[in-house]
């Protein structure tokens, strides 16, 4: 196992170093082209790359020299914005292929090169801010990156000696002027910005590792609350009138102006062991003092847990939301849920092992070559775990977890602290999904992305034991309502809530503004997987427990 894990380390080190070299020969094809055009125009003759190609790359295909060429000068115009110290980057992150290949546009390469100089807010906020921590420790060492040269022919005129001009990684303000006068068809970038010459860390700073974050402290409340998970009293018929009538009542709820008064007021709440009937308690993070708040039945059973993230991470969430602006142009955007028609977006980017044909009683004949009696069609990719249609919008959902990866992992970090029974049963799920694949928010199947939300009464019966909830925007009301507790919560940007989404009917009280909700959760099907592979475990290798 060593050698195979030594081995693989070494061959996955010599192909980033590969790509990393095969970058800059592209981009030194791209400056000997640029350079003999440039030089046959001073002598009044011309040239093209398909003159080049022929004279200076026979038996290479014509087409195939352009496109290294158009490689090249993608490459440049990034480079331009990050300097040559983006591409050690891009090899270690198998990324160069997102830059070269045709489906990359133009505008998306020089928007990306624009922002990364000027250093400043918008779509490409979090791409900017995670790369200028390694650059600038790059332009800090003396290692093998910056003993690696590029060089620039100079175009004379006729009867001139010819002159060449080399510049390295480090020779950012020489590579920005080469570059910028390399002819590449598009706008000339904006001038950079003097973070590129800080001397010192850059003025934000890697994030603190979520493993050594000191999370708050938490304050439990048993509260004489018997839970018991009742028939939801939402259908589709009463849905309307009911979430109504309920919004009526919660935003009359009493508000807890401390941790004592809360308790105070759930225990006259629970009095008897049930709630009383259209009553509600707000709750704030303003009474939680920076603590971690718990609020438990009777007899231990989790009915909610609330607290708010590390003040940099929600600088962090702040700028995926810049990046949400950004990616889904109109789709957030200020919005009065009380209005006529009103509606929301809501995307979901999940593991489901819902609605599956399962295979108890099939045969042994290959799944895919199975039908159920009297059926003509089946959809075989639903007999495993699968992907949700919207998670399969690679692009959108690859920004998305860009976007939230470290916010990601302080939510794993927190769960795993604060509730680590629940924890373990979740990854389970995760832990057998197809090939190994891993879910960006660990340990849950998945998440969904909602846009100005304010949602009607209802449970999550698809739901695995909890669900967890951000909300982010600026928004006015909004309270989450859960109705069996009496529970009404206002929370804000940065606060974290987690509860059985499964057995609690919840709803939204109206709001105005932008108020999106980042929501994780678990397909509850997904034991069925983890059992025996919805009924398929004789078409599946397990590994025996004995």
């Amino acid at each position: 196992m060593h050698v195979v894990v030594g081995r693989l380390r070494q061959l996955s080190t010599s192909i980033k170093v590969g790509e990393l070299h095969y970058m800059l020969s592209l981009i030194q094809l791209a400056l000997n082209v640029d350079s003999l055009k440039a030089e046959a125009k001073l002598k009044h003759t011309s040239t093209s790359a398909r003159k080049i190609a022929l004279l200076y790359a026979p038996g290479v295909a014509v087409s195939t020299f352009k496109d290294w060429v158009t490689f090249g000068k993608r490459l440049i115009v990034v480079c331009g914005g990050a300097t040559l110290y983006v591409l050690p980057i891009i090899a270690a992150l198998g990324m160069r292929t997102d830059i070269t290949r045709r489906e990359t546009s133009e505008d998306d390469l020089l928007s990306l090169a624009t922002a990364l100089r000027r250093v400043q807010h918008g779509m490409w906020l979090p791409m900017v801010k995670r790369m200028m921590v390694p650059v600038y420790h790059m332009r800090a060492s003396t290692g093998y990156i910056n003993s690696l040269m590029l060089h620039r022919h100079i175009p004379v005129r006729e009867g001139e000696a010819p002159k060449t001009e080399s510049f390295g990684f480090a020779d950012v303000a020489v590579s920005d002027r080469i570059f910028d006068s390399v002819q590449t068809h598009l706008p000339f970038l904006v001038a950079r910005s003097d973070e590129w010459n800080a001397t010192k860390a850059p003025l934000w700073t890697p994030l603190t590792d979520p493993e050594l974050l000191r999370l708050p402290a938490t304050v439990t409340i048993r509260t004489p609350l018997q839970f018991k998970t009742t028939p939801c009293p939402v259908n589709k018929k009463n849905r309307n009138e009911w979430t109504e009538t309920e919004r009526t009542k919660a935003e009359q709820a009493a508000v807890a102006a401390s941790i004592d008064d809360l308790e105070a007021k759930l225990n006259d709440l629970h009095a008897g062991g049930e709630a009383k009937a259209g009553q509600y308690v707000k709750i704030s993070n303003e009474i939680l003092k920076g603590q971690a708040l718990r609020i438990e039945d009777s007899t231990g059973q989790l009915l909610s847990f609330m607290f708010s993230v590390p003040e940099e991470y929600r600088k962090l969430l702040l700028d995926a939301i810049e990046h949400i602006y950004a990616s889904m142009p109109g789709e957030f955007k200020d919005e009065d849920s009380r209005r006529e028609f009103f509606q929301y977006l809501s995307c979901h980017y999940s593991w489901y092992a819902r609605y599956a044909e399962k295979g108890q009683d099939a045969s042994n004949a290959p799944p895919d070559e199975l039908r159920k009696s009297g059926k003509g069609k089946v959809n075989v990719r639903q007999r495993k775990a699968y992907r949700s249609k919207d998670m399969r919008n690679g692009a959108e959902y690859t920004a998305l977890v860009e976007a939230f990866t470290d916010f990601f992992e302080l939510l794993r970090v927190a769960l795993q602290h604060y509730l680590p029974e629940e924890y373990d049963e979740l990854s389970v799920y995760v832990e057998h999904l197809p090939l190994d694949a891993s879910s960006p928010c660990y340990p849950f199947g998945g998440f969904v992305l909602n846009l100005n939300a304010s949602t009607w009464g209802h449970r999550d019966p698809l739901d695995k034991r909890l669900c967890l909830v951000v909300p982010f925007g600026p928004f006015v009301g909004g309270e989450l309502c859960l109705h069996e507790t009496g529970f009404c919560f206002d929370l804000r940007l940065g606060d974290v809530f987690i509860f059985p989404s499964c057995h609690i009917t919840h709803f939204n009280l109206h709001f105005t503004g932008r108020r999106g909700t980042l929501v994780l959760h678990s397909d509850r099907q997904g034991d069925s997987w983890v059992k025996d592979y919805h009924g398929w475990s004789e078409h599946f290798v397990t590994h025996s427990t004995s």
